[in-house]
Formats: structure tokens, sequence, C-alpha cells
């Protein structure tokens, strides 16, 4: 892994349940992902019926992950 993303990746991943590729790095990665298509693909939807209808699960997924990110895999414990 190159030396400037490295800190990136590991400050991305400080306090998560699971680590690895489940961490926040991957979730980061997988939302802009979705973002990114459902974006390109609802300014083609303008012109084409079907753009619209690929672009409803990349705006799902995009939503999910964006859940993810801020919500994280597991319901946090209560505090005592």
């Amino acid at each position: 892994m190159p030396g400037r993303v490295r800190p990136w990746w590991e400050w991305n991943a400080r306090n998560t349940a699971l680590g690895g590729i489940y961490g926040r790095p991957m979730v980061l990665l997988n939302l802009m992902l979705y973002w990114i298509s459902a974006l390109g693909l609802l300014k083609v939807a303008r012109a084409s019926g079907v753009a619209l209808m690929l672009m409803a699960p990349f705006a799902t997924l995009a939503i999910a992950y964006g859940v993810l990110l801020w919500r994280g895999p597991f319901d946090r414990p209560a505090a005592s």
C-alpha cells in the first residue's frame, strides 16, 4: 500500500468493531462507488427510461452504505 494512503486507511479504521476489509474504509469506498454511479445514471436517465431503472439499485445501495457509514454494522451497547 502506498505510504500516503496507509495512515488515512488506519485513521478511518479506528474504533471499528470489524477490521480488515469490512471496516469503515471499505464502506466509504462502496458509498462513493454507488453514489457516483447513481448520479451518472440520473444524468443519463433524463433521456432514457432504462437508465432510470438501472439507477434505482445503485441509489438504494448508496443509501444503505451511507447508513452503515454513520451508524455502523451493529448497535452500540448502552454506556453504564
